[in-house]
């Protein structure tokens, strides 16, 4: 009789003895302390390699019925055990020689009441068929040993969830069989961690391990590897993954062995993990030999804050008195500074209110100054074009055709008015060229204007808006002061000054200056009514 191991999946014949294909595990040897302190020696029965010392039970195939005469499927009659993450292949057996050249496998998943299609091989077609989304990507047959009747089936990456019932249903011609093979699911978690608590008289230790399955068993051990019975109860927690997590408490009582073991054991595959620590008496109070000189040195930091702390507390009621009289008189000079501050702060805000209407006033009188010098403006029939800079908001420089008064003014004083209508695009000024001569385009640099291009004021002595109008604005005052070589645009309704440009004309006595405005259906020249007589402040 041959003994193979699951992974040997080639030529599996009914009567072998089949084994989990898993390598032994060397314990690690113990570690100690010295008096110290914790040497918190962690050790397990199995090191990094993991060397698996586990033999499942012989495993023996059981014969199944004939496929036809001579032909017979068989499995094993006892549970494959398969690790978490590793590859684990599922046995059966095709025996008959020869071996057919044409046939069918597939493999069913048991799930409750569900058969679920883990994968297929059509004899025919010679393809093969992924079944259930959950074994994706996870299984394959062996179809160069067919010839030798292994139909086994290769899953890897095992999960928890593949844990069950499997059918392997064989079919030839149209005779069909099939075998039941169980999957027994197991995992080794991590070593186990051991955590110390320090109490008044007793030391208490935790320990916990993570990702075992199925659920472990966790024992507590003495230094000569008999079992502790001082444990409570494990607590044991179920982890997104299907695996469980461990975790057992114990108190040590003084006079205890100092050496602790704490060890997992998984039932399945008979594997343990293991740590180990040494524990130093100074963290058992009633066993160490410090302990008096202990209290002795407490008891006197204590009488020593005692001393401090009433003589701090003497100094402080000296100085609690004059702490209050000094923090009264800040508060006195703070509600003095407040006053003083707040009576300058009135006085400032009434200066700048005296400021705003004195500077209101002073434009009102500006207005109206400039009105009593009204003059009668007649347009000239024939039409020109203006040309001024182009503003921040503009592509291209604008154009405009104009109406240029009839007679210009060389000095003194000039106001008249102009009614806008319902224009939305306009522009007004005065240009400067000798008496006679205009037929032509009107540059922008012989120009004073001021326009308004998609609600927005622009001047022609800067590209930057000047706003929106105030009010209706559809009435504008525009005032010459050759005098002073400026020209000022005022809006009539609320007597603002909109913009004052410099004439520059650098003392030339040359040219006369021509009033100009837009053309337009509501734009016209308004009468200035004649002004009253200024009433006294």
């Amino acid at each position: 009789m041959q003994i193979r191991t699951f992974r040997d999946h080639k030529n599996i014949k009914p009567g072998d003895k089949v084994l989990p294909n898993l390598t032994p595990e060397e314990p690690s040897g113990p570690s100690c302390s010295g008096a110290e302190g914790i040497l918190g020696d962690s050790g397990t029965s199995m090191d990094s390699r993991v060397w698996w010392l586990m033999l499942l039970p012989i495993l023996t195939f059981q014969r199944g019925s004939h496929l036809a005469a001579g032909w017979w499927v068989s499995s094993p009659g006892i549970p494959i055990v398969g690790i978490v993450g590793d590859q684990v292949v599922l046995p059966c057996q095709l025996s008959q020689d020869p071996i057919p050249e044409v046939f069918s496998v597939r493999w069913i998943f048991h799930n409750d009441s569900r058969r679920i299609l883990v994968g297929s091989f059509d004899g025919k077609s010679q393809e093969e068929e992924e079944g259930d989304g959950r074994f994706q990507g996870r299984v394959e047959f062996f179809p160069r040993e067919f010839r030798a009747g292994n139909v086994s089936l290769g899953l890897r990456n095992v999960r928890i969830s593949d844990q069950g019932s499997y059918t392997c249903h064989v079919s030839f011609q149209d005779v069909s069989q099939e075998v039941s093979v169980e999957l027994e699911v197991a995992a080794i978690g991590d070593i186990p961690t051991i955590v110390l608590n320090s109490r008044k008289s007793d030391l208490g230790l935790s320990c916990r391990a993570s990702g075992w399955f199925p659920n472990p068993e966790i024992l507590w051990l003495d230094g000569q590897g008999k079992i502790r019975k001082e444990f409570s109860s494990p607590r044991t927690t179920l982890e997104p993954l299907g695996l469980f997590r461990i975790d057992a408490s114990m108190t040590l009582p003084p006079g205890s062995d100092l050496e602790v073991s704490c060890r997992i054991v998984n039932p399945r595959l008979n594997v343990t993990r293991e740590s180990r620590i040494r524990i130093s008496d100074i963290f058992l109070p009633s066993i160490s030999s410090w302990l008096s000189l202990f209290l002795a040195l407490l008891g006197l930091n204590l009488l020593l804050i005692s001393a401090v702390f009433c003589l701090l507390r003497r100094s402080h009621k000296e100085n609690a008195s004059a702490v209050k009289v000094k923090l009264e008189r800040e508060e006195e000079k703070k509600k003095v500074k407040s006053v003083l501050d707040g009576e300058k702060a009135k006085k400032r805000a009434a200066k700048i209110h005296f400021k705003k209407r004195f500077g209101r006033l002073k434009t009102e009188l500006d207005f109206w100054e400039a009105r009593s010098h009204a003059v009668p403006v007649a347009w000239n029939a024939l039409e020109r074009i203006l040309e001024l800079p182009s503003g921040e908001s503009e592509v291209s420089a604008p154009t405009f055709p104009v109406h240029v008064g009839r007679e210009g003014f060389r000095s003194g004083k000039c106001y008249w008015e102009l009614e806008l209508g319902e224009e939305q695009d306009w522009v007004l000024g005065v240009l400067r060229e000798n008496a006679g001569c205009g037929a032509g385009p009107i540059p922008g640099w012989n120009s004073w204007a001021l326009r308004r291009s998609q609600g927005q004021l622009f001047s022609s002595g800067g590209s930057r808006g000047l706003g929106k109008l105030r009010g209706n604005g559809s009435t504008l005052g525009v005032f010459l002061d050759l005098d002073w070589e400026r020209l000022e645009f005022y809006n009539v309704e609320t007597a603002e000054l909109l913009e004052r440009l410099d004439l520059s004309t650098g003392g030339d006595p040359q040219g006369m200056f021509f009033p100009f405005v837009s053309q337009g259906e509501g734009i016209r020249i308004r009468p200035v009514p004649i002004p009253l007589p200024l009433k006294g402040l």
